[in-house]
């Protein structure tokens, strides 16, 4: 019999949020996609796509009859209508439900009510410098590139958003395949937007609400089915009530961490890491402490230079919004960049292309036409296989990588400041009016969790990749390999952390 099936799905964001509109802005170089009341939300186009994408790996030839078919190459009576669709996915406001008046038009809502929201208040469009993150790129010698500074503009974690689905099905049986698609929602594998091989765009499901009508049951009265149906879609309320406050299903396998590749770094000494917009007495650590000045220590006179840090959004027991609170961290991009430059390293070392040797290779042309996202040379495929590859000249040559490397939360014992004075590097002498003063992590611990998908790993991991991968996750544990900024003076140096260290 043939039936609709109406689904609501309550996500929250586990790690940042990247998704972007396709439009600038004044202080960023990518503009936040926003709804019509100007709030961040998910583009149905997103979450359709993804969902697509992750079925792709075990349903390929199911996915035309769920998701419809349409090419320009097929004829008209081949071609097919969707089965699903999918609403935009709409940020809560501070009690966890859908902004807007159910009695009008769900979701539209007044200025006036999203100032007097503690939460969605937050995220307007002038409030947009609160979520700025300023990056550089780096050069194949791992060094600036000139003009590369850019900011971007990302989301924090702990924001929830609801989206409907409505399906409609043919058989009683189509809605067991049904569930079990939905199952592959909040997988780790279904990331959403930009940087997702930079941990960004996860998200666990915390309530589902499913609700399925028969047509034949309606037969002598439609008009309560479109009743039914105008309910549902309408309503501010969205499910909270997932058991397992995870998603539906716990990992479709699509990605791995192989053995090795989840650890903590420790360091005895002082680190700090890029600049942030608020002070260490202000950040919770990954322990949920807050950070303190050592007692033997003085605050500097001067307005420090602060350490990295991002929102994390918090909610009470009773799924009210409580705070947004910043916690230290390790971005997953650093982390990525680092990562890939001396995998790269490993991998030419292994296959002897040495810049002062007589090689068939041009090293250092094809570095740096790689670093320009072009693949320079037959020999670097299988790095472009985890890393990705994006030629602007080759659209079929784009591949997303095979690494995800999430943000890595930091533990410390406390912080202090150190001042210092910038030298002229031609006279040695003091430079005038250079005087700064930076905030500095003491004993930091770095949890560093690095995830790869299955089928590539499975294919790469005995090869001469494969080997620089694991030589590369060696050096971080070693001390080979820091993560800091002014890692030639800073005395931060790092080592796997195991129980027993203390």
């Amino acid at each position: 019999m043939k039936s609709v099936v109406l689904t609501r799905i309550t996500i929250e964001t586990i790690s940042p949020l990247s998704i972007y509109s396709g439009e600038r802005t004044l202080l960023s170089n990518d503009a936040l996609a926003r709804d019509w009341n100007g709030l961040p939300y998910i583009p149905a186009t997103s979450l359709t796509g993804v969902w697509k994408s992750v079925l792709d790996e075990k349903f390929s030839e199911e996915l035309d009859f769920w998701f419809g078919s349409l090419s320009e190459k097929m004829e008209d009576d081949k071609r097919k209508a969707s089965r699903m669709l999918v609403s935009d996915a709409l940020m809560l406001n501070h009690v966890s439900e859908l902004p807007g008046n159910a009695q009008k038009l769900r979701g539209v809502i007044t200025a006036e009510d999203i100032r007097k929201d503690s939460l969605l208040s937050r995220f307007t469009l002038e409030n947009d410098k609160d979520f700025e993150r300023t990056n550089c790129s780096i050069s194949s010698r791992k060094s600036a590139k000139n003009k590369a500074l850019f900011k971007t503009l990302i989301l924090p974690k702990g924001l929830r958003f609801a989206f409907d689905v409505k399906a409609e099905l043919d058989e009683d049986k189509d809605f067991e395949k049904y569930e079990q698609l939905l199952g592959y929602i909040g997988s780790v594998g279904f990331s959403i937007g930009a940087r997702t091989s930079n941990g960004h765009g996860q998200f666990k499901v915390i309530g589902i609400k499913t609700e399925q009508y028969r047509i034949g049951d309606y037969a002598e009265h439609p008009e309560e089915l479109a009743g039914n149906i105008r309910r549902f879609m309408s309503s501010r309320k969205v499910p909270l009530d997932t058991k397992d406050s995870g998603s539906l299903l716990s990992d479709s396998g699509s990605f791995i961490i192989p053995e090795g590749w989840e650890f903590s770094l420790e360091s005895k000494g002082t680190w700090r890491l890029g600049n942030g917009r608020k002070s260490a007495e202000e950040l919770s650590e990954g322990r949920n402490r807050t950070i303190k000045y050592l007692e033997s220590e003085r605050k500097s006179e001067q307005t420090p230079q602060k350490c990295f840090s991002d929102g994390v959004v918090e909610w009470n027991p009773d799924n009210t919004f409580r705070q947004i609170k910043y916690e230290l961290l390790v971005p997953g991009s650093t982390v990525k960049g680092i990562i890939a430059h001396r995998t790269l390293f490993h991998y030419l070392r292994i296959n002897e292309c040495f810049a002062d040797e007589a090689s068939p290779l041009d090293v250092g042309s094809m570095v740096s036409d790689l670093h320009n996202g072009k693949k320079a040379n037959a020999l670097l495929d299988d790095y472009c296989e985890i890393f990705g590859a994006n030629d602007p000249e080759n659209p079929d040559g784009v591949k997303s990588g095979a690494v995800r490397i999430s943000d890595c939360r930091v533990d410390c014992s406390g912080a202090v400041t150190r001042t210092h004075n910038c030298l002229d590097r031609f006279t040695g002498g003091v430079m005038p009016s250079s005087l700064f003063s930076q905030e500095k992590i003491v004993n930091p611990r770095i949890y560093v969790s690095i995830r790869i998908r299955r089928d590539r790993w499975e294919k790469l991991k005995e090869k001469p990749i494969g080997e620089a991968l694991n030589c590369t996750i060696y050096d971080l544990k070693n001390g080979f390999l820091n993560i800091c900024a002014g890692a030639g003076r800073d005395t931060a140096v790092f080592s796997e952390y195991k129980e027993g260290n203390e």
